[in-house]
């Protein structure tokens, strides 16, 4: 069996494209998984201000780039959006928005 070839020897002759991007966040199995992981956020965010407590952390500044990336993509189901308007999740993201810290992310 013969190599395939790889990086700059392979190219559109060889039958496939030099980059796919995979999107699994257009597919109704990660939104369903990721339904399930807001209800579990929701349900903590619910008893405090911030994930793990009273007082932000690091669990908040691993978190926040994923609730940013939930709410941006689009709806396959007649559920609407992953994260809902009004929801805790939205106000957990303007509370972290408002932080100086944001504000730097905010410039790039």
């Amino acid at each position: 069996m013969l190599p395939l070839p790889v990086g700059r020897e392979a190219s559109s002759s060889v039958g496939a494209p030099l980059h796919v991007r995979h999107r699994p966040e257009r597919t109704l199995l990660y939104q369903l998984s990721a339904r399930g992981f807001i209800a579990i956020v929701e349900q903590q965010l619910s008893q405090s201000q911030w994930l793990a407590g009273e007082y932000y952390s690091m669990a908040d500044s691993m978190l926040t780039p994923f609730l940013a990336h939930l709410e941006g993509i689009p709806v396959l189901d007649e559920q609407g959006p992953i994260i809902a308007a009004g929801s805790v999740c939205v106000d957990y993201l303007q509370r972290v928005r408002a932080r100086s810290s944001a504000w730097v992310l905010a410039e790039f």
